[in-house]
């Protein structure tokens, strides 16, 4: 009869040890799902001979401009593929064609938050078929708009902090009105550059951290940009050019080339008129590039 209640016992505890052990290793993988950074996806969207990037959280799509209207079907394909319905912002650098010709089609025909614009923007330029189009959109559509400058925040979600680096004043020319953003998560960074002058570069490097892991070459690869001082200063690990297939402007231009290469290795350079669209994967932990 002991004997018998000595097994039972033994039983007893081995049962009980089994499922502490289940309890805690259960406790840990929910401790350890919880302090997993949420993954951060930024595309460089193959939409031909214009700009169009998009930053996806957890939380929050952001388009930053959305290339020309002549190659809207590249853009709606992207974000019909990709299941994209909403986006919750669409950042507009600066109102050249090639950068906002098709927010009045997204606008109709998907759910958009806010559009955000350069507070600093380039009045000869405001009476543009694009832009005409653009507000009436977001007049008939009761858009929510926000005007940034230098030093504003934009929230792109799940912890993915956006700093507005330029502008802040007026410039003479639309391309130097470009809104710059700094986009920091985890320990990777972006810079964002529209299509800013040499100029501009300058104003950046005196100002502002602009160290960044990746770097969107500014103006599609233009000879008015990328120069050595901005690249040595970044010191970007990868680069990208949007740029679309033998386009009229010869984007990019072979003087831009030569200093990028100094600064770029040909492995971590890429163009959306060679490569497709672009994916930098961030865990938090590692970054993954990967074309489309």
């Amino acid at each position: 009869m002991f004997q018998k209640s000595k097994k039972n016992n033994v039983k007893l505890a081995f049962v009980l040890v089994v499922s502490l052990v289940l309890i805690l290793s259960i406790l840990c993988q929910h401790r350890t799902e919880a302090k997993k950074t949420p993954t951060l996806k930024v595309y460089f969207i193959d939409v031909g001979q214009g700009s169009s990037i998009l930053v996806q959280s957890e939380s929050k799509n952001t388009l930053i401009d959305t290339g020309d209207e002549k190659y809207y079907d590249k853009l709606d394909s992207f974000l019909s593929n990709n299941q994209i319905n909403s986006i919750d912002q669409i950042v507009l650098t600066h109102n050249d064609p090639d950068h906002v010709g098709n927010v009045d089609r997204l606008i109709k025909t998907r759910k958009v938050g806010t559009v955000i614009q350069s507070k600093y923007g380039y009045k000869k330029n405001k009476s543009t078929k694009d832009v005409k189009e653009l507000n009436s959109a977001i007049s008939k559509y009761h858009i929510k708009t926000l005007r940034v400058k230098t030093g504003d925040k934009i929230d792109f979600g799940s912890n993915a902090k956006g700093t507005v680096l330029s502008p802040g004043k007026n410039y003479k020319k639309v391309n130097q009105t470009s809104i710059v953003i700094r986009l920091v998560y985890a320990k990777y960074s972006y810079l964002f550059t529209g299509d800013i002058y040499s100029s501009n570069e300058s104003e950046l490097i005196k100002k502002f951290n602009v160290r960044s892991t990746v770097l969107q070459i500014p103006h599609h690869g233009s000879y008015t940009s990328s120069s050595v001082a901005f690249l040595k200063k970044v010191n970007a690990k990868y680069a990208v050019i949007s740029c679309g297939k033998n386009n009229p402007y010869n984007h990019p231009r072979p003087e831009a080339m030569k200093r990028i290469k100094k600064y770029i290795s040909n492995k971590n350079l890429y163009r959306t008129d060679q490569d497709g669209t672009i994916l930098f994967i961030n865990d938090g932990k590692k970054l993954i590039v990967k074309k489309e």
